[in-house]
């Protein structure tokens, strides 16, 4: 029985495995030609198609790149903002020398009032009209600052000239922006406010909304001075008086003694008026001091002992 056994098993075995190989051999056929049908027949239908189907699609890629490539150039243009797009403040400083300082000075009020600025501060030194200066801060509309500027300049003989021009454009940009979210902010709390339940809740919104209107004031005020000196340009002119020639009798001998005797005459005014603020005060510290002197005088005569009178003596 033993041995009929195995011989019918290693039967078994090898009919078990034959079976197996055919049936992976067949698996793999299948595999490959379902594999290679469709690809054989999308390769052939590529090999089949014109070759005018591929030049639309290249001409399509060209012109997609030149779209990107524009697009590119468009983003890169919409980065760097146009000249005209930039917030800029222009400020001079012009310093002429006119033979008429009050007329050149009221010229200058003129030149700038027609543009349509102002005059935002004006000093005056000196005492004699030739030897004058007037020093005017001028606010222009910022479209007129290179026209009044060159006027202005043309008044007199410019000595000295200064200007700076400066972007503001992120600057406005950054208030602007927190100018934003400081309303928003201030919205948010209010509505808090009314969501509020006890006192103590209440008084710490409070608290919060007064800091953010007082940080909101500010850049509200920062927002009004950018836009002032964006709107408006600074030009401070300093307007001189002719140089002043000294005269030629000014030297020798005579115009010497014309200085000298102009100040001993000084000096002698000089001790005059200190001897004037002291009268005052002699008319009472005198009488004083001579009724202090008798008493004193009268009281030491009073103190001193009598000298004994020495009697004979007997014989």
């Amino acid at each position: 029985m033993t041995h009929r056994t195995a011989p019918r098993r290693r039967r078994l075995y090898s009919a078990v495995a034959i079976t197996l190989a055919c049936v992976a051999a067949a698996t793999a056929c299948s595999a490959g030609d379902a594999m290679s049908g469709p690809s054989g027949d999308r390769a052939e239908s590529r090999a089949a198609e014109p070759a005018d189907t591929a030049v639309p699609g290249q001409t399509q890629g060209g012109s997609s790149r030149e779209e990107g490539g524009s697009g590119k150039d468009e983003g890169g243009a919409s980065k760097q903002a146009p000249v005209d797009d930039q917030l800029l403040t222009y400020t001079a400083r012009l310093e002429v020398r006119v033979k008429n300082v009050a007329d050149k000075s009221a010229e200058a009020d003129r030149i700038v009032t027609q543009a349509g600025g102002y005059v935002e501060n004006q000093q005056e030194y000196g005492e004699r009209p030739e030897a004058r200066t007037v020093t005017s801060r001028f606010r222009v509309p910022s479209d007129e600052y290179r026209r009044v500027l060159g006027r202005l300049t043309k008044l007199g003989t410019k000595t000295s000239s200064s200007q700076q021009v400066d972007n503001v454009t992120e600057a406005v940009a950054d208030v602007d922006a927190r100018v934003k979210s400081a309303n928003a902010s201030l919205s948010r709390l209010r509505s808090q406010m009314g969501k509020a339940e006890d006192l103590t809740e209440v008084l710490a919104v409070e608290r919060e909304i007064s800091q953010r209107q007082a940080e909101l004031e500010s850049l509200q005020a920062r927002q009004r001075v950018l836009a002032k000196q964006v709107s408006h340009a600074t030009i401070t002119l300093e307007l001189v008086g002719p140089k002043h020639a000294p005269d030629p009798d000014e030297a020798g001998f005579l115009p010497g003694l014309r200085a000298g005797w102009h100040g001993l005459a000084v000096f002698v005014t000089g001790a005059l008026t200190v001897v004037g603020a002291f009268v005052p005060f002699l008319l009472i510290v005198v009488p004083l001091g001579v009724v202090t002197y008798a008493v004193v005088r009268r009281l030491r005569r009073s103190r001193k002992p009598s000298t004994p009178v020495e009697e004979p003596a007997d014989a």
